[in-house]
């Protein structure tokens, strides 16, 4: 099963790419999973920048919502952070829920 992030925001690919720092990979690219997934031959597959990726709450950056697969990038560079959140605007938000809500599920199952 998916390991799912506590939160994630979608990004152009571009818009990741354009960090000026030192880890960045060159080109960066899906996992062979990511490729397969999408039909491709097995193997990693270069990715256009409009190419839409998701940012998690641990800085990862994947293909999809699940924050272990598709992998395209992760660091623990503090580069890296800094660059999330002030030129990508990247905050989890503060969810909170007042006199015990829980939240609605977005699909019943």
């Amino acid at each position: 099963m998916a390991d799912l992030s506590r939160y994630c925001k979608a990004y152009y690919l571009k818009e990741i790419r354009n960090f000026p720092g030192p880890g960045k990979p060159d080109p960066m690219t899906a996992q062979a999973g990511q490729a397969q997934a999408a039909g491709s031959a097995p193997g990693s597959v270069d990715l256009p920048d409009d190419a839409i990726v998701y940012l998690h709450d641990d800085f990862s950056v994947t293909s999809g919502i699940a924050r272990d697969e598709g992998v395209i990038f992760r660091s623990d560079d503090p580069a890296w952070e800094s660059y999330c959140r002030e030129a990508l605007k990247f905050e989890v938000p503060a969810w909170r829920f007042e006199d015990g809500m829980k939240p609605e599920p977005a699909y019943q199952t």
